[in-house]
């Protein structure tokens, strides 16, 4: 099965408030096939974050973080302070 990596940049309000979101909604993540791979914090901002993921397609990730009525409002308790920046990338080596 293919496989994409999505990184996603953006900074929050409150990385420990982020971080409990994030943590209680694993299984959601896990029954669409997306998987949290790791999650790293600016040295200079720790609400700045980029979050490392993998799904089975764009089209799957975008359907889960863009058009998913749950996943929005879940989303939406991010608060986040700027729009996240989404790229896609395919595993060249």
């Amino acid at each position: 099965m293919p496989v994409v990596t999505i990184v996603v940049k953006f900074e929050v309000n409150n990385f420990m408030e982020w971080k409990k979101i994030i943590d209680a909604n694993e299984n959601m993540r896990k029954g669409l096939n997306i998987t949290l791979k790791s999650v790293y914090v600016s040295t200079k901002n720790v609400d700045s974050l980029m979050v490392i993921l993998e799904a089975e397609s764009e089209e799957k990730f975008h359907n889960y973080f863009c058009n998913d009525p749950e996943i929005r409002k879940v989303i939406d308790e991010f608060r986040y302070i700027n729009e996240p920046n989404i790229e896609f990338y395919n595993k060249l080596l």
